[in-house]
Parts: C-alpha cells; sequence; structure tokens
C-alpha cells in the first residue's frame, strides 16, 4: 500500500548539504546557528563555516576524502554539527 501525503511535494535543492547549510553563512553572519544545550554555548554561521573549512582542511590533509567513512563518536554536542558537515563537504560518509 502507498501512503500519500496530503501536502504538496516538496522541492529538493540541487545542493549538497554542507552548500544548503553553509552557502548563505556569511550572509547570515553573527545569528546563531547552533545552540548547545548542555552548556547553552552558541555558535553563529560565520564561526560555524569558518571551523568547518577548518575541519575539512585539516581531514584532508590527513587524506581523508570523497567516498571514505568517518565514525564521530561524541555526545550530542555542536561539535558532532561541525565534524559531520566537514565530512560532508569532503564527499566522505559518517
Amino acid at each position: 500500500m502507498i501512503y500519500r501525503s496530503p501536502y504538496p511535494d516538496v522541492t529538493i535543492p540541487d545542493a549538497t548539504l554542507p552548500e544548503l547549510i553553509l552557502g548563505s553563512a556569511l550572509e547570515r553572519g553573527e545569528k546563531v546557528a547552533l545552540i548547545d544545550g548542555p552548556t547553552g554555548a552558541t555558535t553563529t554561521y560565520a564561526q560555524l563555516a569558518r571551523t568547518v573549512d577548518r575541519t575539512a582542511a585539516g581531514l584532508d590533509a590527513r587524506g581523508f576524502g570523497k567516498g571514505e567513512v568517518a565514525a564521530i563518536v561524541t555526545s550530542n554536542r555542536s561539535e558532532f554539527a561541525v565534524a559531520f558537515l566537514a565530512v560532508a563537504r569532503l564527499g566522505g560518509i559518517t
């Protein structure tokens, strides 16, 4: 049996997840992108974009690339988003 939503179809953008999330990060600048639940620490879009870029560069320098798999072992923290987006930016799988 096929179930259909009563809502219209959702248009899926032709972009990677990092492009979709970080593509307008510079425009959003100092707006809060992430809030760490346990500590309340915030990360702005500009900070997120810079940190993802640095993390991806570090992974790339260590030979991590497209199609490789990364396991992220952490509690539910803002750093997970950074690691996940950095791996995805390089074409890796988390």
